[in-house]
């Protein structure tokens, strides 16, 4: 699930010895790049304009604690191998320190150059995670986007000297820039009877079946999210769709959802857009709810399997006849994965409460019969308890707005 807090981006300019935020756009010439600490890099490598001059350098922003981050660096690893002995540079920037990304580097190794320590450099752009910036041999920014859209022939035309063409990330730069590229409709204009700048919060549409791409990209001023407004809501409030009431209020179509605005949060604004398009209140509050809570007992240690390939990560559900959930799996994953899967295949909430926190190979199957003795066949296999709790947990309520 991505966080519904994220840090901003920003990069750093050096003249004259004085550090300040940089808005940096495409066609600009690219800032100097600072980080605390260099990891991975050739000894004394700097990051200054005279090192880099005629390389084309790939700048990602990333963070432990991001998925879409993890789920790229196998991406960003293969690209790093193909061009290791071409002019290009892969750096990889962080707001954590050595000592948090050590342990993380083992279990999900990064084959790039990594800056550590950039909070700093992190907080003033206003950008979000994931996030890369792409430099051309001339020293300027040739496209900003996603780490899973660079391509092999993107770099190949950098290093020809070409613009790489490959489609902008819409959570960055210009608003204005990224409400064109979501082809707005008039009806964004009147966002100005919200009481906000329509370059803060700029599109609420209906998106046609030939734009129906799923994403979402948060950050702390931002909100960009293409897809079915039920899983925006989801990410945005960081509430499971299971802990959502009233999600039947919702209409049963994709929308293009593009916030920006320095004033209120990004939730504020869209409940004043939900109310004011789709006559629906949205709010936020605690409930206490039974859900199934996972815990460890003294076997778990024992019965859990290390991943077999540190380099293969994932997981699913194993699918029967007539769509019916049979199992699931979860590779080179933590308990946490292992519970948001058996929570989609039950659909109820479960919670992983087993304090473990290490890597595991898990496969799990039922059949209809066997499903009401889950909990026994998850003890007998993984050591592990499954046991039905009272727990507070947040949730999102959408009622219909009065007089609706």
């Amino acid at each position: 699930m991505i966080r519904s807090w994220m840090f901003a981006l920003f990069v750093c300019l050096l003249t004259a010895g004085d550090c300040r935020a940089y808005d940096a756009k495409v066609g600009d010439p690219a800032p100097a790049l600072e980080v605390g600490e260099l990891l991975q890099a050739p000894p004394e490598q700097r990051l200054d304009r005279e090192s880099l001059e005629g390389k084309v350098v790939i700048v990602d922003f990333w963070a432990t604690w991001c998925s879409p981050c993890i789920e790229s660096m196998p991406h960003v690893n293969t690209l790093s191998e193909k061009f290791k002995s071409d002019p290009v540079v892969f750096l990889a920037i962080t707001p954590e320190s050595e000592n948090d990304i050590r342990d993380f580097l083992v279990r999900h190794p990064f084959r790039v150059w990594i800056g550590v320590n950039g909070r700093r450099a992190v907080e003033a752009f206003n950008g979000t995670y994931p996030s890369t910036i792409l430099i051309g041999k001339d020293g300027r920014i040739a496209a900003r986007t996603q780490p899973h859209l660079v391509t092999e022939k993107a770099i190949r035309r950098m290093l020809d000297g070409r613009s790489p063409g490959i489609r902008p990330d819409l959570s960055n730069g210009d608003p204005a820039e990224a409400a064109s590229q979501m082809s707005v409709s008039p009806r964004a204009s009147d966002l100005h009877s919200l009481g906000y700048d329509a370059l803060h919060a700029v599109v609420f549409r209906e998106l046609d079946e030939k734009e129906n791409v799923s994403r979402t990209s948060l950050g702390k001023h931002r909100f960009v999210h293409t897809g079915s407004l039920l899983v925006g809501i989801s990410r945005l409030y960081n509430v499971p769709i299971l802990q959502i009431e009233g999600k039947n209020l919702l209409p049963d179509k994709n929308y293009a959802v593009l916030i920006n605005s320095s004033v209120d949060p990004p939730r504020n604004v869209l409940a004043d857009l939900l109310k004011d398009y789709l006559g629906l209140n949205i709010e936020l509050d605690e409930q206490d709810t039974d859900v199934f809570v996972l815990n460890s007992t003294s076997e778990a240690a024992g019965k859990l399997e290390p991943p077999e390939e540190e380099w293969r990560s994932g997981g699913g559900l194993h699918i029967g006849e007539e769509g019916v959930v049979t199992g699931l799996y979860v590779a080179n994953g933590s308990l946490a994965e292992f519970t948001r899967f058996l929570e989609q295949a039950l659909q109820v909430r479960v919670l992983d409460e087993t304090g473990m926190d290490g890597r595991y190979d898990l496969d799990l199957s039922w059949n209809e019969d066997d499903k009401e003795h889950l909990p026994i066949i998850i003890e007998r296999k993984f050591g592990l308890t499954l046991s039905v709790k009272r727990r507070k947990l947040s949730r999102v309520v959408l009622s219909k707005a009065d007089g609706q």
